[in-house]
């Protein structure tokens, strides 16, 4: 099952506004317990600024059928450095419906998670925030390139390589990026969380083993649990072994696969209660050691698929 997506003719994308298919259903939340009160009223609207601007805006040539993708940034202001400019660190998430045959099953799966420690922009209370790709801004750059990875990844959960355009334009984005003096923001040192690595990464052939395996999981795995529950899990099973197997770059960056398995490892332990071998939770570990002690928890019991969470 896919989301309904039309492709709009070029003549009416250039006789329409830039809000004929907001993709995004995104809530902003914003922690401002480390700024001063003073500074706290400052940065009040900032959430719903974000949000606005998130959810008010198109950014593809894609029409969604009215079908948004629920996603989340939560916001943590550090510090205030003055004349609006501030430091803080974000939490992005996405989640997209899991289903039954073509019909949404009422569960969703957790398709983004990412901890994003860096970000120093300037805000200022009631400034416009003005769509425009073209111009570096430190706040909406950031804004745009989770957006599309929020788009593209979404798209990669019902076919390989869709997320390939939106991927392209947050790459883009890094590259103009780094031409600034908040280039330090978007790459990191090795091991730690690098928005230009992680697209960048996303977009190169070496891991087009990964992007297939992260297709695979939830098209073929979790969409066909409802119907076909052990050929869907054995699917599941084998994306899970090859993302954990995907690897490239030096062996201190920090992979893909490691954001993926953040994001759905309590999903993966849980879903496995129903296989009848808790010796799968062995083969669960060996592709994702980060969180064994989760898999060997939920190897001491089995629950039937409908209850697990």
């Amino acid at each position: 099952m896919s989301r309904t997506i039309i492709l709009l003719p070029l003549l009416t994308l250039l006789s329409v506004s830039t809000g004929i298919a907001q993709e995004l259903n995104c809530v902003v939340t914003v922690n401002t317990d480390n700024l001063q009160s003073d500074q706290q009223v400052y940065v009040a609207n900032s959430g719903s600024d974000a949000k606005q601007y998130l959810n008010g805006n198109s950014w593809t040539n894609e029409e969604f059928g009215g079908e948004k993708i629920d996603c989340s940034l939560t916001i943590y202001f550090l510090s205030a450095a003055g004349n609006g400019r501030y430091s803080a660190r974000v939490v992005v998430g996405s989640e997209r419906p899991i289903y039954v045959g073509s019909d949404e099953s009422g569960r969703e799966t957790q398709v983004l998670r990412l901890v994003d420690q860096k970000w120093n922009f300037h805000y200022v209370p009631g400034q416009p925030m003005i769509k425009d790709e073209s111009v570096f801004d430190p706040l909406m750059d950031v804004l745009d390139f989770y957006a599309h990875l929020i788009i593209g990844m979404d798209a990669e959960t019902y076919s390989e390589r869709s997320g390939s355009n939106d991927f392209r334009k947050a790459s883009d984005l890094c590259a103009q990026a780094l031409t600034t003096s908040f280039a330090d923001d978007w790459q990191s040192p090795d091991g730690v969380y690098s928005r230009c690595r992680l697209v960048n990464e996303l977009i190169n052939a070496p891991y087009q083993q990964f992007r297939s395996a992260f297709t695979s999981y939830s098209s073929d795995g979790l969409d066909l649990l409802g119907t076909d529950q052990q050929k869907g899990l054995e699917n599941m099973l084998l994306a899970v072994e090859s993302i954990g197997k995907s690897t490239s770059g030096k062996e201190t960056d920090r992979h893909p696969r490691e954001d993926v398995f953040d994001a759905k490892y309590i999903e993966i332990a849980n879903v496995f209660q129903a296989w009848p071998d808790r010796v799968v939770y062995e083969r669960l570990i060996a592709a994702d050691s980060s969180h064994q002690s989760t898999y060997e928890a939920h190897r001491e019991k089995q629950v039937p698929l409908n209850q697990c969470g």
